[in-house]
Formats: C-alpha cells, structure tokens, sequence
C-alpha cells in the first residue's frame, strides 16, 4: 500500500494542485497589499558632424545640448488600497475553501487507493488459494486416470468408463488454465497498481 502512494499518478496530481492552490492564497494576499513600481529611463542625444562644422565643434555642441537637456528620469509608483469593503479579505478567503477542499480531494483518493489495494490482494490471494487447490485436483485426476487406463487394460472396465476418466482429467486440466490465467491477469494488474514486482520482491521504481 505505501508503494501504491508513493508512486500513483493520482496522488502526484492531487499534491501538484495542492501547491497551485497554495500561491492561489500568496498571490490573493498580496493583492490587497501595498504595492510599488519602479520605473527608469535614460537616453542621450548624440552629435552632428555637417560638412561646414569642425568634429571638434559638433562634439562641444552636442556635449551642451545633452547637459542642458538631460534625458532621465526615476519614477516609484505606489499602490495603496484604501477601503475595498472586505473584498480582497472574501477572496482570499474563497482561495482557502478551495485549498481545503483540494486538501481533503487528496485525502479521499489516498483512501480510495487504499482500498483499491486491499480488495485486489484479497482477490489475488484468494485466486492463488484456488489455483493451489486445482494443482492438487490435476494430480488427483492424472492418477485416477492411470488407474482406470490400467484396469482397462487388464480389462476390469469397458472403453466408456475410460472416456469418462479422460473427460474429467480434461475438465481439470481446462479448470487449471483458466485459474492460472486468472492468477496472472491479477497479479499484473496488482503489480501495475501498486509499482511492486512480487515475483521478484522490489519495487518497479
């Protein structure tokens, strides 16, 4: 069972919401916070050079024009809620009823694996039970057949009753092969389920 927790997609998807549902609430908080933006800007001119003035003069020219208009600027904007009647407290609020419920969604599908868990090994032991049992009949059936194929022999019995012994080892046989396919389709299935090799005793991841 803690295998089948640890490594279920369900799980995973339940905690995965858990934690959206988490900065749901941060970020439904912070809304009703003070909050700052915090802008810059800087640009400079740069220089001409026409053909009749010297490099020299149009670099003087555009030092000055750049020093007596400079181009920048630092602005902070604040943010600050005043009254919002309770709203922003009711949101987050709402944010908190929707974690919980997430909260206890996962709680329910941990139990719900559970038990999934618990009927599929009762089930399997329980065909494990029966195909040990029709090992046991097949054993029987196979003497019980040697038996009555050497009375047959010897004669103490005619082709009908031997026919009949031969139906009942096929019937065994039949019997077996569906337990057995039966076995396998649950221990696969319990094995997907539950990330556990059983055959080899370890986990699958």
């Amino acid at each position: 069972i803690s295998n089948a927790l640890d490594n279920r997609l369900e799980i995973r998807e339940q905690e995965i919401q858990i934690e959206l549902g988490k900065m749901d609430v941060k970020k439904q908080r912070a809304a009703g916070m003070i909050q700052s933006d915090l802008t810059s800007y800087l640009s400079q001119n740069g220089y001409t050079n026409p053909a009749k003035v010297g490099y020299d003069v149009a670099l003087s020219n555009a030092w000055d024009k750049m020093n007596s208009n400079p181009a920048y600027g630092i602005g902070l904007n604040f943010n600050i809620p005043i009254i919002d009647w309770g709203e922003n407290r009711t949101r987050v609020k709402v944010q908190k009823a929707r974690l919980k419920q997430t909260e206890y969604n996962k709680e329910s599908v941990r139990r719900n694996i559970e038990g999934e868990v618990r009927n599929l090994v009762a089930d399997f032991n329980s065909s494990l039970k029966r195909l040990q049992l029709l090992e046991k009949n097949v054993a029987v059936a196979e003497k019980s057949f040697e038996i009555t194929r050497q009375r047959y022999a010897d004669g103490d019995i005619d082709s009908q009753a031997l026919a009949l012994e031969r139906d009942r080892l096929n019937n065994a046989y039949n019997s077996h092969l569906s337990a057995y396919i039966s076995y396998q389709l649950m221990l696969s299935d319990l094995m997907r389920k539950t990330f556990y090799d059983f055959q080899n005793d370890k986990p699958l991841i």
